[in-house]
């Protein structure tokens, strides 16, 4: 009987886990408990709401309590906004709030810190809460802890070890969603949204609508404040300010007349240098080029002529050539091919020793 009394006893005093409690679990992964784990959550969370509520959704990172819900993105009661909220603020600018906005948001946002991230960063344009620093949700963004250890996978061939660590390392649904299907963004390491595009990394359709037509370098001073008021990413604005909107997907080049994503599919595979290493190289270096310098090209041995030897080196022999067609500078929209380079077309070859067996480990030390 006294056994009984003490249960309801400590399922009413235990309204929230202690530091203690908190200390023991923190590092647990609620949807992939162990059996001992299991045991010491049985023994240390006796309120079974609570414990009810960790096993579905975790703990809060910001309160260290169990979430109340999660829709793939945690929510907690204490430390988020409500539907109703998020409703009436959604559409507020929040560095330029007016006096009756600016009164609203202290009538419905009583959690200071909350507030203050409002006021400072805005909100999470997936989650809706405030961002937790400049155009960053921690919510829905990867740690750097975490970054650094699947930053290598391909995410379109993971092992099972792989699988099982990204089930451990990201609880929040929705991002592991994105980083299966699309891998990690080349710029700010979170999910892709879809074809390897990322909302963080990328102007909006709304914000394209409204700059598509002005001449970015000879802005007006009123296109120059809404710019500034349109595009909060610095890199996206300080691209658009200096390259412009590509002609094609409209987002802003990463250099005078070449965009990464667009150029990158239109370097399509019509050769084969015989070498899977070498292959790979090739296609890497041409998907994430940001500009034409950072682009390798295979060109077949007839493209060259006027070919005299020079010097013999460790790797190989070294020869001056002509190349015929010249190195690529960018897309040409009105032929609808690659515009060749005029000059710079005197190259130095290498024949290398043994090419046969080269491997891609040989060739990042030869060419970097």
């Amino acid at each position: 009987m006294d056994s009984i009394k003490n249960f309801f006893r400590r399922q009413i005093e235990q309204k929230y886990l202690s530091d203690d409690v908190f200390e023991q679990i923190k590092d647990f992964n609620c949807r992939h408990l162990t059996k001992e784990q299991k045991l010491l959550i049985d023994k240390l969370i006796t309120n079974e709401e609570l414990k009810e509520r960790y096993k579905k959704y975790g703990l809060c990172k910001e309160c260290k309590q169990p979430n109340n819900g999660g829709w793939g993105v945690w929510w907690c009661q204490s430390c988020d906004l409500s539907n109703d909220v998020i409703r009436q603020i959604k559409d507020f600018k929040h560095l330029w709030l007016t006096e009756e906005q600016k009164l609203l948001i202290d009538k419905l946002i009583t959690n200071e810190e909350l507030k203050e991230r409002y006021k400072k960063y805005g909100l999470c344009r997936e989650c809706k809460q405030p961002n937790t620093g400049y155009q960053y949700c921690q919510s829905c963004n990867l740690s750097d802890d975490v970054i650094e250890q699947i930053k290598d996978f391909k995410h379109l061939w993971l092992t099972e070890e792989q699988k099982l660590l990204i089930d451990k390392l990201i609880t929040n649904e929705k991002l592991k969603e994105r980083y299966k299907r699309y891998g990690l963004c080349k710029e700010c390491n979170t999910g892709g949204w879809g074809g390897w595009w990322c909302q963080s990394c990328n102007l909006s359709h709304d914000v394209i609508e409204q700059i598509k037509d002005f001449e970015h370098w000879n802005l007006t001073k009123e296109q120059k404040l809404l710019i500034d008021e349109l595009i909060s990413n610095e890199k996206l604005k300080e691209r658009y300010k200096k390259y412009g909107l590509c002609k094609k997907c409209k987002q802003p080049n990463t250099d005078g007349r070449w965009c990464r994503s667009c150029n990158a599919n239109r370097f399509r595979q019509n050769w084969t240098s015989r070498n899977l290493d070498v292959n790979e190289l090739i296609n890497e270096s041409q998907f994430y080029a940001k500009n034409k310098n950072e682009k390798l090209e295979w060109i077949e041995y007839d493209r060259f002529e006027d070919i005299k030897y020079i010097d013999k080196g460790g790797f190989g022999t070294i020869y001056k050539a002509f190349w015929k067609d010249g190195p690529i500078e960018y897309w040409d929209y009105e032929t609808n091919q690659w515009n060749r380079s005029k000059y710079h077309k005197s190259v130095a070859l290498k024949s290398l020793n043994n090419s046969k067996d080269i491997t891609l480990e040989f060739l990042n030390e030869v060419i970097f």
